[in-house]
């Protein structure tokens, strides 16, 4: 039964709580269901295409629970369990043609929305990681893992090195571009001077922790103050990763170097500004930041 080989592969796996969250998440709610009792021989192309079109997903989303299916039937070919890969033949314009609009759209927010968040948070504590946020791109998960000796207030650099993952586990980024160095304008230096008022003396030596002085467990757990402060400013909502939408946005439309600030954010590669800031390039100076 394929049920099976998805739990050998299972046992084989090693990944770090999220992606592993993740993992088991998309095998629980989509495969088992679709794929219970049913013999892997007897597994078509077509049967992986009808499955497919099932997903209502973007592309990458769709790629990411298609992927187990992938490695269990590239192994059994391997080990002689099957005698052809059903994959081997599958047509990759399914997940384009049954593809659902996502909700990645950069929508950011203006100077005029930020104050008022900003002025709205409940806590001293929320309004500085918004604040850095908003003014660095970090991601929350490396927001939540900065430790002090990662920020440099005379060179006004801010080290970005490690993520905090589900679980409150501290793990280095998942690519290489994620570490990398931020440069701290002074937004960014004003929320971290104020944090460290308040953290800067701890022994865990964690920048930001949450209201009760806690370290913060998973990414998303940022969602509750920040969907209140969004609330009492009367603002659209957005995600909080429009935060970082919103950094790099700003940062381009005042004319600063793409070719610069790709790498200063943590991507892998400079094409995702042209693919999803385009509208925000400013060509008219190659400044690093203002």
């Amino acid at each position: 039964l394929l049920l099976e080989q998805i739990e050998v592969y299972l046992a084989r796996q090693d990944l770090r709580p999220s992606s592993l969250k993740n993992l088991l998440s998309a095998i629980k709610i989509h495969l088992i269901p679709y794929f219970d009792n049913i013999d892997i021989h007897s597994i078509t192309v077509l049967d992986l295409e009808s499955f497919a079109k099932t997903l209502k997903f973007s592309p990458t989303q769709v790629r990411i629970i298609l992927r187990p299916l992938k490695e269990i039937f590239k192994r059994s070919l391997r080990n002689s369990i099957i005698r052809e890969n059903p994959f081997s033949s599958f047509d990759v314009d399914i997940l384009r043609q049954s593809a659902v609009k996502t909700d990645y759209q950069v929508e950011p927010f203006t100077i005029a929305e930020i104050n008022l968040i900003l002025n709205n948070c409940e806590h001293a504590c929320i309004r500085n990681i918004i604040q850095t946020g908003f003014y660095t791109g970090m991601r929350p998960g490396e927001m939540f893992a900065l430790t002090w000796d990662d920020v440099d207030f005379s060179n006004e650099q801010i080290n970005v090195n490690k993520t905090v993952s589900f679980g409150g586990v501290i793990n280095a980024p998942k690519t290489k571009a994620g570490i990398r160095s931020v440069e701290m304008i002074a937004e960014a230096k004003e929320a971290l001077l104020s944090q460290f008022e308040l953290t800067g003396k701890s022994l865990n030596k964690r920048v930001f922790t949450t209201p009760r002085g806690a370290t913060w467990k998973k990414p998303d757990s940022l969602g509750r103050f920040w969907k209140q402060a969004i609330l009492k400013a009367g603002v659209k909502y957005r995600n909080p990763y429009q935060m970082r939408h919103t950094f790099i946005s700003y940062m381009l439309s005042r004319g600063n170097n793409p070719l610069i600030l790709y790498q200063m954010v943590g991507h892998e590669d400079v094409s995702i500004m042209y693919k999803h800031y385009a509208r925000f390039i400013n060509n008219s100076g190659r400044k690093l930041l203002v």
